[in-house]
């Protein structure tokens, strides 16, 4: 076994040092995303939004009524985070053949058709 020669203050200073270029790589990466319309997988919801990934793995937020688990919506991204995206619904596709009725806020219910719209 080899003995370690350095300092806990240059470890610390090392591992900084990469934490800060991989903040600044990954802010970067998703910043290209900025506008763009995304294929996102609805997963579950986190804090009040649903979170989905994107074919690319791209952790996505959005804010919508009803119940998106298991549907995979097109998001425009509107606001690039570091560590993950968030945007506005602007479509999506029904996760099976058969038409699927939501309650919505107000109580009512939305139809959801094979056409991909929401009704």
């Amino acid at each position: 076994r080899w003995e370690d020669e350095v300092p806990w203050s240059e470890k610390r200073r090392r591992h900084q040092a990469i934490e800060e270029l991989q903040t600044r790589i990954s802010a970067e990466l998703n910043e290209r995303y900025q506008d763009t319309i995304l294929e996102v997988l609805v997963d579950g919801k986190q804090r009040g939004r649903w979170r989905g990934r994107s074919r690319g793995n791209t952790l996505v937020f959005f804010d919508a009524p009803g119940n998106w688990i298991g549907e995979t919506v097109q998001v425009r991204i509107t606001e690039p985070k570091t560590w993950y995206l968030l945007g506005e619904i602007e479509s999506f596709e029904a996760s099976t053949q058969q038409s699927r009725t939501t309650a919505v806020p107000d109580g009512s219910h939305a139809t959801r058709e094979d056409g991909g719209h929401r009704v």
